[in-house]
């Protein structure tokens, strides 16, 4: 009877021990697919920084959205969320006179099933038309974008996430695994401009670029000529970092079709159609103005120009 006892309590104890493991460090009992099909539990673990021993949940907000949860077992780890959703922006996404969508301070996905920007806060990708029915909010353009909206994420993890989700929105199937054939950029370094390539654009002078009150404005890119450059020129005013303009060289057909009824300098780089986009935020209420040298007519004409005398353009 005493080993019958001491085994009943070891099986029990194994069978404790195997049900801690299953709950905090699997998910199988989490569908194999999450947020109405477009997202897979390792995908949301990967985006939110998570590794292997957490647990995925999520929970659907509407026909077009979800927020997932993912919490770690590690003592002293806090939950971390994301909201993944498909909307139907306005016509003028991602180059919104103002506010724009593509930066040069956040990584870039290019020549993928669908062009992308994002960091580890989250990020966007455009799918092709076929996603436009599950899209939510009636804007003309759908956007696969997800948010962290609690804790940190990942940028690598959120990369995967968006293309996945991209791919599965537009009809790529639930099963199996997508694949993702671009590359993405990481952000350079903030750095001061060369003055006879602002933004590594040759040809592009901008004359003296300070800050209203003398601070040294900086550039960051990422991306390249040949497959999309995006460039933010910004100074460290009291309240942080402030963006005075930003440049883009769009050759991605995705994108270019975005910007035809733009007034953009335009050339044809390396057999490409390139639109030489920018954008000069109106300053916040309150806040000094920018360089006067960045206006949007004297940006126009500078890129213009380099436009012309670029070197592989036309």
């Amino acid at each position: 009877m005493l080993l019958t006892g001491v085994a009943g309590v070891a099986l029990a104890a194994q069978i404790t021990l195997v049900a801690g493991f299953l709950y905090f460090s699997t998910n199988l009992f989490v569908p194999d697919r999450l947020c109405h099909g477009t997202v897979a539990p390792d995908e949301a673990a990967g985006a939110l920084g998570g590794g292997p021993l957490g647990r995925v949940t999520a929970r659907e907000t509407s026909a077009a959205s979800c927020v997932v949860t993912y919490a770690s077992w590690v003592p002293g780890s806090e939950e971390r969320r994301l909201r993944v959703a498909v909307t139907g922006e306005r016509a003028g996404f991602p180059f919104t006179r103002g506010d724009w969508q593509v930066s040069g301070a956040r990584h870039f996905y290019a020549e993928a099933a669908a062009p992308g920007v994002f960091d580890a806060s989250g990020g966007w990708t455009l799918p092709s038309p076929a996603c436009a029915r599950k899209a939510s909010g009636g804007g003309p353009l759908p956007v696969v974008e997800v948010a962290v909206t609690r804790g940190a994420g990942d940028a690598g993890g959120m990369a995967r996430l968006l293309m996945a989700a991209t791919q599965r929105c537009a009809g790529g199937g639930l099963d199996g695994r997508t694949s993702a054939s671009g590359r993405y950029f990481v952000p350079w370094p903030a750095r001061s401009p060369d003055p006879s390539r602002v933004c590594g654009i040759p040809g592009l002078t901008l004359g003296p670029l300070t800050g209203p009150h003398g601070e040294r404005v900086r550039e960051q890119t990422v991306g390249s000529l040949s497959e999309g450059l995006n460039c933010d020129l910004s100074y460290e005013g009291g309240t942080g970092r402030v963006v005075v303009a930003r440049i883009a060289v769009v050759n991605e057909p995705a994108l270019t079709a975005l910007l035809d009824d733009r007034d953009f300098p335009r050339a044809v780089c390396d057999d490409r159609p390139t639109v030489f986009a920018y954008d000069v935020p109106r300053p916040a209420p309150g806040a000094p103005a920018g360089p006067k040298a960045l206006s949007g007519r004297s940006l126009a004409k500078a890129l213009t120009g380099a436009a012309r005398s670029g070197p592989h353009c036309t």
